[in-house]
């Protein structure tokens, strides 16, 4: 799962990344666009080669119950791609927080300490 935390952050940010390198907008809401088609084109090939399924057993749902079953890199890859999404967001917290100073490489700091923390957790967790 913290593999796909990782692959989908990146897979993400490339999609923004290619879309600020593009002027003219296209399509409405292109950038959103082009994140989302990096991300689906990136995880969804590789979600059977690391695939790390999972079970979730749901009593209260039907007469008898419900098994699900989940893929956990494609669990991680999502997470990872909305954190790197929260991370200009913090990043610009933090620096109100400090009266409007940011130290040198902020974003870049918070956003692999954000990840490194994610997966850390979940590896704990599991």
């Amino acid at each position: 799962m913290s593999v796909g935390i990782f692959l989908g952050a990146f897979a993400v940010a490339l999609g923004i990344w290619i879309a600020r390198l593009i002027k003219k907008q296209y399509v409405p809401r292109q950038k959103t666009v082009l994140a989302i088609f990096s991300f689906v084109t990136t995880i969804f090939p590789l979600r059977t080669a690391l695939a790390d399924y999972t079970s979730v057993y749901l009593p209260f749902w039907g007469e008898y119950g419900a098994t699900f079953v989940i893929n956990l890199f494609v669990v991680g890859a999502t997470v990872g791609g909305v954190l790197i999404l929260l991370s200009p967001y913090l990043s610009r917290k933090l620096a109100l927080a400090r009266g409007g100073k940011m130290f040198p490489f902020q974003g870049m700091a918070i956003t692999l300490v954000v990840l490194i923390t994610a997966a850390f957790v979940i590896e704990l967790a599991a």
